[in-house]
């Protein structure tokens, strides 16, 4: 979709400023062509953001399903700590992007004290695990999923 249909929310107004912007950057408004901080910048001084990042953990088994031999092909369990990144041009009418509470209960009511295997119609590694959570929150662009110390797999839409 769109970047309307992906931010909602009633940025239309925004949406078209960044794209009036967007155009101008396109269109060699500068000798040498924008850098990508600049492009960056220019977004974020049109398109101003609140951002909130909800970290919690969750108590979930899976097994692998890998072109290899590993023993992470077998059950075997997890304290996964995962982080979900939200943002929103506009609060809610509650004065918020979106409820911390509401994001944590949303995600451990499907995924804990689960087998992921037995709920996830996927290979449930941490990757595609990161991903199916965002998706779960509408405003969501960014999941970060710790199956363990030093793993971390990161999706966003960004």
């Amino acid at each position: 979709g769109t970047l309307a249909d992906r931010l909602g929310n009633g940025l239309q107004n925004r949406v078209e400023q960044f794209d009036s912007a967007r155009y101008l950057l396109s269109r060699n408004a500068f000798s040498k062509g924008p850098s990508k901080m600049l492009r960056r910048s220019v977004f974020i001084s049109i398109c101003k953001m609140y951002y909130i990042h909800k970290t919690f953990e969750i108590s979930a088994a899976h097994r692998l399903q890998l072109s290899y031999a590993s023993k992470c092909s077998e059950l075997h369990g997890h304290n996964w700590r995962i982080t979900v990144s939200c943002r929103a041009a506009e609060l809610n009418a509650d004065g918020m992007v979106v409820d911390f509470s509401h994001v944590k209960k949303q995600i451990t009511d499907a995924l804990d004290h689960r087998i992921l295997n037995d709920v996830l119609p996927f290979n449930p590694t941490a990757e595609n695990l990161a991903r199916w959570i965002a998706e779960q929150v509408p405003t969501c662009y960014k999941c970060e999923v710790q199956e363990s110390e030093g793993n971390t797999a990161v999706w966003t839409n960004e």
